[in-house]
């Protein structure tokens, strides 16, 4: 009984991994409907794999994969599974679609070797539940580049901006790990989910102020995180 016990949490930590493996394969569907011209499923597909990066930690965490499969490291697999999901496709999107135009496309350079410092850096994730430096969240800046359409150079500036902020020791809110201000985060996050679904529908030319509105929830992180980063450096002074 007790083998059959342990055969079974074996089992259950390598289908973790699979699960987090799949996020590889919606990368590599994202990129099929790119060259077909069929950007919403990209989109779908994306959305997908940051679904599966938001469930697979609490599984692995519950599941205690790491004691039944110590020889297996899931973290790498995950890390390679992000990298392309929220940085190498989304630049690529970006770069394949044109979103920032001859020299300007330059930022997208900076920004990929930006997010590699950043998935590299040992310190990306404090002991508290923050990231550490911009957590590479360049499938929403390539979203947000395509649907308000702004001139290269502003987009440009945007996209070095945040790539700068990767080097910066800065805390970043984790939607998983971060306890402060969770309710709030989680309230405003399934907000801006539900917004997000309404100019799905429209994805090619959704409503400006809709796109503009759902603006709130991308300021409320970034400004979340800046607060409570300093609130925490000015407890530890004192």
């Amino acid at each position: 009984m007790e083998s059959n016990l342990r055969a079974f949490k074996i089992w259950r930590a390598w289908f973790v991994h699979f699960y987090t493996a799949l996020g590889l394969i919606c990368s590599f569907l994202a990129l099929m409907m790119l060259f077909q011209g069929r950007l919403t499923m990209v989109v779908y597909f994306l959305a997908a794999a940051m679904f599966i990066d938001g469930t697979d930690g609490m599984m692995a965490r519950g599941w205690e994969v790491k004691r039944w499969l110590p020889q297996f490291d899931g973290r790498k697999l995950d890390d390679i599974t992000d990298f392309l999901n929220y940085t190498f496709i989304p630049l690529f999107i970006g770069w394949q679609l044109q979103l920032l135009a001859g020299n300007w496309a330059i930022a997208f350079g900076v920004a990929l070797l930006a997010s590699a410092y950043g998935f590299s850096n040992e310190t990306a994730k404090t002991e508290d539940g923050f990231f550490t430096g911009f957590p590479s969240y360049w499938n929403m800046v390539m979203l947000y580049l395509y649907w308000l359409n702004w001139p290269d150079w502003l987009g440009a500036l945007v996209v070095v901006i945040l790539a700068l902020l990767t080097f910066l020791p800065t805390r970043y809110i984790s939607m998983n790990q971060t306890r402060q201000l969770k309710k709030t985060h989680v309230v405003l996050f399934f907000l801006w989910t539900f917004l997000f679904a309404l100019m799905l529908m429209d994805f090619q030319s959704p409503a400006k102020w809709l796109v503009y509105l759902s603006l709130f929830y991308p300021a409320f992180y970034m400004g979340a995180s800046f607060y409570l980063h300093y609130q925490i450096e000015r407890n530890s002074e004192s």
